[in-house]
Formats: C-alpha cells, structure tokens, sequence
C-alpha cells in the first residue's frame, strides 16, 4: 500500500513526536514494544536508527531529518505548540529590477538565466539586495553604453547631431550612430550625460526632429516592433522574419546591440548572450 521510503518517512516523524503509533491502541510506543506488536520490524528500526534525511529543510531547501527541523522549532507561549522558523520570502514577481527600458522581475530574470537558483534565492531570503545584484548583473540589465558621441579635438565633446549639423562627419554615418544608439535603448545627449527616448530626444533637441522617424524604427529594436496584425511586441529577428525589416537592417541592429551587452530581449527589457536570444 505504501513504500518503504514513504514509511519510513511517516515512521520517523511519530518517532520525533513521541514513538510509533499504535492505531489500534491510539497511544505511542517505544521501537522494542512495536517490534513485539508487529508494528515495525527490524529492518525498519534499523533505517530509523540511521536517522535518515527524509524531509526538507525549507530554510535551505537540503535534506534533513524531521528530528532535526524539530531541534529548530520554537515553542509558541499562546498555544504551546513548535512552531518551524523560516526566513521571511519575498514575492519573486514582485522583485523589480530596472532593465534598459522598463522594469523586470526576478521570477523573469530567474526562467531567462540571468539570475542563477543561489542568486535567486539569496534574494528571496534578503540576503542578497536588488541593489546588490543589479551592479553584478549591470552589463545585463543596462549594457556597457554605445558610442555616445564624439570627441572633436579642441571642441571637445559633441552629439552626434550636432556633429552631423555642422558637417564634421557625413550625414548617414550620423545617421546609423545614432540608430545604432536608438537600437540599444536610448538616444544619449553627451553634454548632459542624459539617455533619453527618441521622443524625449526629439522634443529637446538633442536630435533633429526630421529624423525622428527613422529613429522610431531602430528604437523598435529595443522595444519592440509592433505586430500590425495581433498588437505583439517582437524583436528584430521576429520583426525580419515577418518582413517588417530586411535582414541587412537587422544585422546592423543586432550588431549594435551585441556590442553593447548582447542581443535585446524587447519584452524582458534585458541584454541577453546569443545562445539565450
């Protein structure tokens, strides 16, 4: 009816609480009085005086004995019953971490691979902070920056719309810069260190709004492309492969983003390495 491990588990926790229990008599008896009434057997009171670790400690998650989880209990002074004290856990959806462009959960971040099961559950347990783990996992959640500008000898630094203004570089390698800035999240404004969104960039000046629209496209690949047919959010190798762009358009997208963390998950908001993407 049961298995051996399964009564040898049932067995250990009456051990714990008293001895084994006679259902017939409803009492508890010691092992040499269960033997003589036919309630356990040798072979069984030797794998109970092993002591072995049929539970799980939901502390640590190991394995251990309930005698040993008993040991750790505290005795509640109201009701006088033990009472096993655990960590306070958090709720892991409710965990947010700040991604490129929105926030992420550390149950997300958790399924993607990001954050590794110890990561995960020193947080869950407050030994670790989002704080703590956001500058571990930076390159992750924000990227190692695209270029942001130039740097024109005695001028100093300049954005690139600037640059491009004042024809100190050809307009269309302004143009795919700046792409390749709106592709990795944010349009950056060198002079005041800011990221912004092409909007943002647009309504301050910080790009010309003549391009905007071309702009609007490349940041797609960090938000997503909008499935004109279901409203979805995909990425640019979704995108490429509903021909919303051509794949010369997608390579250099992607080729901006790898070199600034890794390919962009546009709904986890992430950098992801190209075996995950």
């Amino acid at each position: 009816l049961i298995d051996k491990k399964t009564a040898v588990r049932l067995l250990q926790a009456q051990e714990s609480a008293g001895g084994i229990l006679d259902p017939n008599l409803s009492v508890f008896l010691p092992k040499d009085t269960a033997i003589k009434r036919n309630l356990l057997d040798q072979d069984l009171s030797r794998s109970l005086s092993q002591n072995p670790e049929c539970f799980l400690d939901p502390d640590s998650e190991r394995n251990t004995s309930y005698g040993t989880l008993k040991k750790k209990c505290k005795k509640d002074p109201l009701s006088d019953l033990i009472l096993l004290p655990i960590a306070e856990r958090k709720d892991s959806s409710k965990l947010m971490f700040d991604g490129v462009c929105k926030s992420v959960s550390a149950q997300q971040l958790l399924e993607c691979g990001i954050l590794d099961k110890p990561t995960f559950d020193q947080l869950m347990k407050g030994e670790k902070t989002v704080t703590e783990i956001s500058v571990d996992k930076k390159d992750v959640l924000k990227g190692t920056e695209p270029i942001a500008g130039l740097s024109v000898g005695p001028l100093g630094k300049m954005s690139l719309s600037e640059a491009k203004k004042k024809l100190l570089i050809p307009p269309d390698i302004a143009d795919l810069l700046l792409e390749a800035q709106a592709a990795t999240g944010h349009i950056i404004d060198p002079m005041s260190n800011k990221k912004l969104t092409v909007e943002e960039a647009c309504t301050r000046g910080v790009v010309d709004k003549g391009d905007k629209d071309k702009l609007l496209a490349a940041e797609a690949a960090a938000v997503g492309f909008k499935d004109r047919r279901t409203g979805q959010s995909l990425s640019v190798f979704e995108a490429m492969k509903k021909e919303l762009i051509d794949k010369k358009t997608a390579v250099r997208l992607l080729q901006a983003q790898e070199s600034a963390g890794g390919i962009l998950d546009p709904n986890l908001s992430v950098f992801l390495p190209k075996d995950t993407a």
